[in-house]
């Protein structure tokens, strides 16, 4: 049964705008630039980076309007959750996948005169930089033909990186204003809306820290970084890094690197091999398309493997269950899952979509439109180097893998 967008509390809208929103403001030091709003009126399209669980309501803070915010659907499996999204109107979408659902939903919400709220890159980023927007967002704004505000937030990150445990304390940027208006996107082409908008919502948090130098403080500072970090740079080992505290050690061969409250990496008696998360992560990124190009000479030869994982299946807008513990192997054609009892479970990649990380530490894809999750047993295991693999994948071995969708 399709799922029906309703509107938004605006009694919630309000008790949050008292609350949520000004505690928000004091805790993360948030500064709102506002540039041109002048003669906004609702049904308006709002669009943001997304780098930190709290955007939404940061967002929602100087917006009068409830916003009906596009949602990952994996939020809404639990009836608890679909309960608590109704109230706030928000839109399901399958990450990584097209879902025309989602778009009805989106004119739905514009045709009752509302405001939509959307992430255009579709999943928070995970070293700091504007992942790659989603071309399509713009087709659909185009459509749409409404206002459209954007959002561009620095500083989320550094305060709580998406791979972090803890969240810090340090300040949050916010620049908004009119980005389009109704006149405007009816003589834009695609390629222009497209353009203007990643213009627009670019950012890379490094950069803005080389200007700004703000400490964000914190406990734990380095804690979970092997959640985005799986290779390292000296000895080329994967997936034996290990976090604890402020510090970030190769267990394989011994090097040491530690995160300061600035978000740069340090090491006792000499420089880090990379300066941040970002350097460190193109690296690895790098590295791992010439391990696909080498697994690709030699396909019986997993990219990845780890054990103690859990392998579980649903659907959409059901509960999912655990159907085996076990090993998870990945190649350059398929996936496979190996479980206590020896039996294994394969899935060919040119079957999977809707492949993504969800949350931080969970692998999900669809494989003949059956949901799956992998989710590890240990928090130090990166779920998303399988992520990153599968995007090489699609990129290099013709025919594996889906094309990048909605």
């Amino acid at each position: 049964m399709p799922y029906k967008v309703k509107r938004a509390s605006r009694l919630l809208n309000k008790i949050l705008k008292k609350t949520l929103g000004p505690y928000l403001v004091r805790r993360y030091r948030i500064e709102y630039i506002e540039e041109n709003m002048q003669g906004l009126k609702p049904p308006f399209v709002v669009i943001a980076n997304h780098t930190n669980n709290w955007d939404p309501f940061i967002i929602s803070y100087k917006i009068s309007e409830p916003i009906h915010f596009v949602t990952s659907v994996e939020q809404f499996r639990s009836r608890f959750m679909r309960f608590l999204l109704g109230l706030a109107g928000c839109i399901p979408k399958t990450k990584a996948m097209s879902d025309a659902t989602t778009v009805k939903g989106l004119f739905q919400v514009r045709n009752r005169g509302d405001v939509v709220g959307v992430f255009p890159e579709g999943m928070r980023c995970w070293d700091g930089r504007t992942v790659e927007i989603l071309y399509p967002t713009a087709k659909v704004l185009k459509s749409m033909g409404v206002p459209v505000v954007f959002f561009r937030v620095n500083g989320a990150y550094l305060t709580h990186p998406r791979w972090a445990i803890k969240s810090r304390k340090g300040k949050i940027q916010v620049r908004y204003g009119i980005l389009f208006t109704a006149e405007q996107l009816k003589t834009l082409s695609v390629d222009e809306i497209y353009e203007r908008m990643c213009a627009a919502l670019k950012t890379d948090e490094y950069r803005w820290q080389e200007e700004h130098m703000i400490p964000f403080v914190g406990p734990r500072l380095a804690e979970a970084l092997e959640r985005v970090l799986f290779l390292c740079p000296k000895c080329m080992a994967i997936g034996r890094l290990f976090s604890k505290d402020d510090t970030l050690t190769c267990l394989a061969c011994g090097d040491t690197v530690r995160y300061n409250p600035y978000g740069y990496f340090e090491k006792d008696g000499g420089q880090p091999l990379f300066k941040s998360v970002l350097e460190w992560n193109q690296w690895q990124l790098k590295k791992l398309e010439d391990m696909v190009r080498d697994r690709m000479t030699n396909p019986r030869e997993p990219i990845f493997e780890d054990q103690d994982a859990a392998l579980l299946r649903g659907g959409r807008f059901e509960a999912i269950r655990k159907e085996k513990k076990g090993t998870l192997r990945l190649y350059v054609d398929h996936l496979e899952f190996i479980g206590q009892d020896n039996q294994k479970s394969s899935f060919d990649l040119s079957r999977m979509n809707g492949v993504s990380t969800h949350l931080t530490d969970w692998f999900d894809f669809y494989h003949e439109g059956h949901f799956h999750r992998v989710a590890f047993k240990d928090h130090h295991t990166s779920a998303n180097k399988y992520t990153e693999a599968y995007e090489v994948i699609k990129r290099l071995v013709p025919g594996k893998g889906h094309p990048k969708e909605e």
